[in-house]
């Protein structure tokens, strides 16, 4: 399916305006334009144009949507703010990036969708997903667009000089009634509200997904964890009772999987004093027991309900330290969580420097895992406690 071109009316007649968003990325075809937009307006300073129409509808009486069309560019990043507050870490994201056409229509038996990512630098369509979908698709559509009050953007339309921005939206319903906007430049062209990008994307996201036909194959850490570690600094306040027998220093805990009803628990402290002598963390070994394999599938029910999945791939951190391998003694704080799991998929976060490296609490609560661990070793009658050494 193909939107119709966004038709600029000036003095009776029609001029069509292309919509390159960078010297690389495909032009967005302009959307079909409201009645009466009026003659451009250059303003001060060059570069700068808006041919927004005061005119058109900005409310929308049906609700019974019969085609939407939105293209625009995107660059998924999700990211974990950290405990300084202001600075968010972009985490692991396999969700394409690049010029994104969502569409939806209705049909006799439903709708159909169809959804398409670009590359902007060939220009190349690397990923496509299209299908049917139940008619409700389309209510649940318009409830986004009523929830943003998306027809106030109604003959919106502005354009600059500046790249890597812009939009192209036409919706219309069964009475007739249309919403068309549109826009080419960089950041300052883009309205301020009733648009919804993130939400329109999403919501293609899932019906491709629901439908069976998802746009990008994503690699989840599924099947369940065979080996998850976790180190830490454990400095004057430990993060649960069980800790405070043992001496400052670096902590490790780890279990991993031997075969279908056991597992390996593991834990180690090391002395970042004697780090300095051989420019490396020393391990002491603190227990190391087998258990039975249902701890595994504690430890990935505790994994789940605390949502720990969305930190992979965070990594924040200063100085000259790296947990696990090298130590460096003006460490405020550090984490390292390192896991593999039954469908071959990984997972890894690093922390340390300062304490505001660390994800924010209510990504990674300093007492989870340490809690965790000294569950399990309370009652596999494993103590916390350094073994002497010969």
């Amino acid at each position: 399916m193909k939107l119709t071109t966004f038709a600029l009316c000036a003095t009776g007649l029609f001029c069509l305006m292309a919509l390159p968003l960078s010297p690389c990325a495909r032009p967005l075809p302009a959307a079909a334009s409201p009645d009466g937009i009026p003659e451009p307006e250059e303003l001060a300073g060059g570069g700068f144009s808006d041919w927004t129409s005061r005119n058109a509808p900005k409310k929308i009486a049906s609700r019974d949507l019969i085609r939407f069309g939105c293209e625009f560019n995107a660059m998924p990043s999700p990211s974990v703010p950290c405990r300084g507050g202001s600075v968010r870490i972009p985490v692991r994201c396999d969700e394409p990036a690049g010029h994104y056409s969502l569409e939806l229509e209705k049909t006799a038996q439903g709708a159909r969708f169809r959804i398409s990512c670009t590359d902007w630098r060939s220009g190349r369509e690397t990923h496509r997903a299209q299908g049917s979908v139940p008619a409700s698709a389309l209510a649940d559509l318009q409830s986004i667009l009523e929830k943003h009050d998306t027809a106030s953007l109604n003959g919106y339309y502005k354009r600059n000089t500046a790249l890597g921005e812009g939009f192209r939206l036409e919706v219309r319903y069964a009475s007739g009634e249309s919403i068309a906007a549109g826009a080419e430049g960089g950041a300052s062209v883009m309205p301020a509200k009733g648009l919804p990008l993130e939400a329109f994307r999403r919501f293609f996201l899932g019906l491709a997904a629901k439908a069976g036909k998802p746009l990008y194959e994503e690699k989840p850490l599924q099947g369940g964890i065979k080996f998850l570690q976790y180190e830490f600094l454990l400095a004057d306040k430990p993060p649960c009772p069980a800790f405070s027998t043992l001496p400052a220093g670096m902590i490790r805990l780890s279990l991993s999987r031997m075969d279908k009803t056991r597992a390996k628990a593991y834990a180690a402290w090391s002395d970042p004093s004697e780090c300095g002598k051989r420019n490396a963390l020393v391990w002491q070994t603190i227990f190391e027991a087998k258990v039975p394999a249902i701890w595994l599938d504690r430890l990935q029910a505790y994994f789940d309900k605390r949502q720990l999945a969305r930190l992979n791939g965070y990594r924040r951190y200063d100085g000259m330290g790296v947990p696990g391998m090298h130590f460096d003694p003006a460490l405020q704080a550090a984490v390292r969580i390192v896991g593999d799991w039954a469908n071959g998929g990984s997972y890894e976060v690093l922390a340390y420097g300062r304490e505001a490296n660390l994800p924010a609490r209510d990504y990674l609560d300093d007492s989870w895992m340490p809690a965790f661990f000294a569950q399990l070793a309370k009652e596999n009658g494993l103590p916390l406690t350094l073994r002497p050494q010969n």
